[in-house]
């Protein structure tokens, strides 16, 4: 059949970000700069929120880097936000084309570099949807599995004041 080989662009439709967008208990942050152009055009409404001047200073990166310290997740289509986040030690999860430059490898999910990455491949050209949807599943697993640890923490900490002081020391 041939060899089969993706073209750029690396980008994607922000609407595919929709369904994540909606989901309870996630807030959706943008490390894009010069975001908002994209935000104003998308058909859909996607919930994401935006920084102004991100990154406008002289020192690349600072702000993204000060945004990146404070989130649970990265999820990104964009290599240089990967490296930074990979660099940073963050879970980070990376939405790759299906030709990708050599450092991320052909077919692997975990990267050496940066053991707090997870990537999710395109298996055609231009089909984002596939490695979308599988990120979808995936956060609603961690979503419930994060809900379930809260709501034992919160029965833990119920029990424990049950218990006399004078029996806990």
């Amino acid at each position: 059949t041939g060899v089969q080989t993706c073209a750029l662009p690396i980008s994607f439709e922000l609407e595919l970000f929709n369904n994540i967008s909606n989901m309870k208990n996630i807030d959706l942050i943008s490390l894009q700069k010069d975001f908002k152009p994209e935000l104003e055009n998308s058909k859909k409404i996607v919930k994401i929120k935006n920084f102004k001047n991100l990154d406008d200073s002289k020192d690349a990166f600072l702000d993204t880097v000060a945004i990146m310290k404070n989130l649970d997740l990265i999820i990104t289509v964009d290599t240089s936000i990967a490296h930074l986040a990979g660099t940073l030690g963050k879970n980070t999860w990376l939405i790759l084309k299906c030709d990708p430059d050599w450092r991320w490898f052909l077919d692997d999910h975990k990267t050496p570099w940066y053991p707090s990455m997870t990537i999710f491949r395109q298996n055609k050209i231009n089909n984002w949807k596939e490695p979308l949807t599988q990120i979808e599943s995936k956060l609603e697993k961690l979503i419930k599995m994060f809900l379930y640890f809260q709501m034992q923490l919160i029965q833990t900490n119920l029990n424990l004041k049950q218990i006399p002081n004078h029996q806990i020391n």
